[in-house]
């Protein structure tokens, strides 16, 4: 028997929202804005600033992208 509690905390994975590529391209900015913020904090000179944030954002983006490929095989080898 589910309380009511949790079947307000399952309704996103019974109904799980939809993603259009508008949405999805808005991660690319976001993560962008967290790797600068990341090695900001981080570096001592932040002259080497840009590239760093650079390189931590396309480690970022190509670890989501690749996590996504990999589900992808995953889905379409059960299904």
């Amino acid at each position: 028997m589910m309380t009511i509690f949790g079947l307000i905390m399952a309704m996103p994975l019974l109904t799980p929202m939809l993603f259009d590529g508008s949405r999805l391209w808005m991660l690319l900015p976001l993560t962008l804005g967290i790797s600068i913020v990341y090695k900001a904090t981080k570096l001592e000179d932040l002259r080497a600033l840009p590239v760093a944030a650079l390189l931590l954002w396309l480690t970022i983006v190509g670890g989501m992208i690749a996590v996504a490929i990999g589900l992808y095989i995953l889905i379409a080898l059960f299904q």
